[in-house]
């Protein structure tokens, strides 16, 4: 009799067990669900939130450290690549395999980055115009102008000829792709507003420490830079270092 009363003791016991691990689930369930009701409440507020306009202060923060690199004197190295390999040539294989190798590893992680939305939207707009035919009459780039409110200023590198233009999209934001010939390629430079090429923190952080974002893809690159009132973007079936050489000598 004892024996049977202390099963039923045991059993009422794991049945407050179970109950109590239901009731667990259930409020981390329930909490689960809030926090995500929460988060999409937050996405949304943040897609219909307005994007502000870069104050000139702001401006100056995100610009100046790399002004200021930019007019410091490079420091000439005392190496020479002669003396080096002169005096331990298999050190220098050694050393150049090596470098190699982390140049290709970075290069696979930025591959593997993903893209944030403007830069998505500037290589889909790239890739969907040059797979079709351009457009045949030459810019006019005060129309150009008067729609999106902020200068145009073409590429002037001296082997780059521009072709066309256009208005598009970018990220629902008006702005202006120019297209050239450069090299047997097609290029286009993207002038999008200000506001809009500032506003990912990956965008400021690059151009604040080195004046370009950069973008490296498998088939593809993107460079970008500040200029008046814009941000620009151009895109290219070649190299970031090329790419960001014809934004310095325009």
């Amino acid at each position: 009799m004892k024996d049977d009363e202390q099963g039923k003791g045991t059993g009422t016991e794991v049945g407050n067990d179970d109950q109590q691990m239901l009731a667990a689930s259930t409020a981390e369930s329930e909490h689960g669900q809030r926090l995500a009701a929460v988060q999409r409440s937050v996405a949304a507020r943040l897609a219909a939130e307005p994007i502000a306009s870069v104050s000139p202060h702001k401006r100056e923060q995100l610009l100046g450290p790399a002004k200021a690199r930019a007019r410091q004197p490079k420091a000439q190295s005392r190496w020479r690549w002669p003396a080096v390999i002169g005096g331990s040539g298999w050190a220098v294989a050694a050393a150049l395999a090596a470098w190699l190798l982390v140049v290709h590893t970075q290069a696979g992680q930025q591959n593997a980055t993903p893209l944030i939305p403007m830069a998505e939207a500037v290589l889909t707009d790239f890739h969907e115009r040059t797979a079709g035919a351009l457009p045949l009459a030459p810019p006019d780039l005060a129309a150009f102008e008067a729609v999106v409110g902020f200068p145009i200023s073409p590429l002037r590198a001296a082997d780059t000829q521009l072709l066309c233009g256009w208005v598009t999209q970018i990220r629902d934001r008006p702005a202006v792709a120019l297209a050239y010939q450069w090299q047997r390629r097609v290029i286009v430079q993207y002038f999008v507003p200000e506001e809009l090429f500032f506003r990912q923190p990956q965008v400021r952080d690059a151009v604040a420490e080195s004046g370009r974002y950069i973008v490296a893809r498998e088939r593809d690159a993107l460079v970008g830079w500040a200029s008046e009132r814009a941000g620009v973007l151009v895109v290219g079936e070649t190299t970031a270092a090329m790419l960001s050489a014809l934004g310095r000598s325009s």
